[in-house]
Parts: C-alpha cells; sequence; structure tokens
C-alpha cells in the first residue's frame, strides 16, 4: 500500500564526494534509520530544483524531498508491505 504525504521531517545526511546521503529523519516522533537508498533524483521547476531519494529502513520504503528554499525535507510518500 503506497500513501502519498507531505510531511514536514528532520532529515540525517552525509555529505561525500559524490553528494549527499540521508542516513536517518524522524517521522510521527520515531527516529527512523535508512538502511539502503534505492534511488536519488533531482526535479527542476523553473530555477528550483528538488532533490528527490526513495530509502528503504528494511521494512517499508519512503520517498524523501529537500526543498533548497526553505532548507526543508518532506516525506512525500511511503509504501508498506502487507
Amino acid at each position: 500500500m503506497t500513501e502519498t504525504l507531505d510531511d514536514p521531517i528532520e532529515v540525517g545526511v552525509i555529505f561525500t564526494e559524490r553528494g549527499v546521503r540521508p542516513t536517518w529523519f524522524s517521522w510521527q516522533g520515531r527516529r527512523r534509520p535508512i538502511a539502503q537508498v534505492t534511488y536519488a533524483w533531482k526535479e527542476r521547476d523553473g530555477n528550483l530544483v528538488r532533490r528527490y531519494f526513495t530509502v528503504s529502513d528494511g521494512t517499508s520504503v519512503y520517498e524523501l524531498c529537500f526543498d533548497p528554499v526553505g532548507l526543508r525535507w518532506r516525506l512525500t510518500k511511503v509504501t508498506v508491505e502487507g
């Protein structure tokens, strides 16, 4: 089951030579470790470029979005097995 959201979240990231890699995020009062980043991409809206990451905590799959204008992270999708 996939649910589309627009929830503000906090995200911990690591900056590497290859770019930004999220390592955890907090949602619904719970810190969730990211076991794997499965996909990353950028979307352009005029001059604005948002960064998206599809990540997994080993059980569920989440889509995270970084908006550079407000320096805000949003949880945009959650896919839960079963």
